[in-house]
């Protein structure tokens, strides 16, 4: 759930802008203002990241066209925590809920890419110190703690913080890993070590999501009317 970002291949700070704009980040749209995700409140709240993993280990990853019948849809993080189940937006934004309340350093929601797919995806970030650390909201039940080099596969675009009672965001640019022959090598164990040891642990996992969405088959998506709202 949890990986230490390396310096060398993810840029944790990122450029400030003013606001997103809506024709170069177009993967980035919430359906309602975001500052209404932050500030409407919530009725879990987690004292750590422990208890956090624990409230998300009752929730199932679904996508937004099963569940509400429409590409997508960012569902505000009570909506997520009453239905416990929703595609990675949804987790991510209600985790960065939970750092926020929590006191953690930055606490950042981020969009970007996920590789080798080359696909859209959100994450969390924050700091300890001087280090960074990445969470994937969407693989609680795998492990606490994931290898380092499964967090080189992150690729921020666009990043958002809570900063004074407002939104801050911060463009990000990508940055190409070029770890030493001695760094590699332990990288490469560290994971190795660690497909060994949570590899049942994934079977399981994998078996019981192919039966719940198999489950979700046979019950239709439930169609969503949206109501156009200033962003």
């Amino acid at each position: 759930m949890i990986a230490e970002i390396l310096p060398e291949a993810y840029d944790i700070q990122g450029k400030r802008l003013l606001h997103p704009g809506e024709k170069r980040f177009k993967f980035f749209s919430p359906k309602f203002p975001l500052g209404r995700h932050i500030t409407h409140p919530l009725q879990v709240q987690c004292a750590s990241l422990k208890e956090v993993r624990c409230f998300l280990k009752k929730c199932h990853y679904i996508s937004d066209l099963k569940q509400f019948g429409v590409d997508d849809y960012w569902m505000p993080p009570e909506q997520f925590e009453n239905r416990r189940q929703g595609d990675c937006e949804d987790f991510a934004l209600w985790v960065w809920r939970q750092l926020i309340a929590m006191g953690k350093k930055d606490p950042r929601f981020v969009t970007g890419i996920l590789q080798p797919n080359h696909r859209g995806h959100a994450w969390v970030t924050f700091r300890e110190g001087c280090r960074g650390f990445l969470i994937e909201a969407t693989t609680p039940r795998l492990s606490s703690r994931l290898p380092r080099l499964q967090a080189t596969r992150y690729v921020p675009v666009i990043s958002v913080a809570w900063e004074n009672e407002k939104m801050v965001y911060y463009e990000h640019t990508p940055r190409k890993f070029r770890p030493s022959f001695g760094l590699l090598v332990s990288l490469r164990l560290e994971k190795v070590f660690f497909w060994m040891k949570t590899s049942p642990k994934y079977c399981y996992i994998w078996g019981r999501y192919r039966l719940y969405l198999l489950f979700h088959r046979l019950i239709p998506a439930k169609p969503m009317i949206h109501r156009q709202m200033p962003r």
